[in-house]
């Protein structure tokens, strides 16, 4: 098993364990501020300078290697746990298009990744861009709408 692959199910298994208590509002908060936090502890960990020179930033990582690993392992944690959060909002706002019903506490939550990510460009936006991109393309392949019922019964 690959090694994203194996983060992937730890923080799938972890996110569901007892130690939030188990509830879905608790999972999401959880992921949130875990998304959030590590998406923060990224931008933190390698500084961009404005206006980008590639080479600086070559430079910068050949000299403080810790840095970058940092911020790849910051990278992962934030994109899986966004990726999820994005997953959950088109998979909650497909069933609402087909009159399902969804807990809205839940809903808003999801929906609230939106929130941190715009925080999160307030700090950083070229680091933010990029963690969106691969989260938002992630949650979106891996969204499965053929399990979920499309009509009212």
């Amino acid at each position: 098993m690959k090694s994203s692959n194996k983060l992937i199910v730890w923080l799938e298994l972890f996110s569901h364990s007892s130690l939030i208590g188990g509830s879905v509002v608790n999972k999401k908060i959880f992921q949130l501020i875990i998304a959030f936090g590590s998406g923060y502890l990224m931008i933190s960990s390698i500084q961009i300078s404005v206006p980008f020179e590639f080479k600086e930033f070559i430079v910068q990582l050949v000299l403080s290697p810790s840095s970058f690993f940092l911020f790849m392992i910051y990278f992962l944690i934030s994109f899986f746990l966004h990726a999820i959060l994005i997953k959950d909002v088109i998979e909650k706002t497909n069933l609402l298009k087909y009159g399902r019903k969804v807990n809205t506490i839940s809903l808003l939550l999801c929906y609230s990744v939106f929130i941190s990510i715009v925080i999160l460009c307030l700090i950083s936006f070229w680091q933010t861009m990029i963690l969106v991109i691969f989260s938002v393309i992630y949650g979106a392949l891996s969204t499965d709408l053929k399990k979920q019922p499309m009509s009212v019964e």
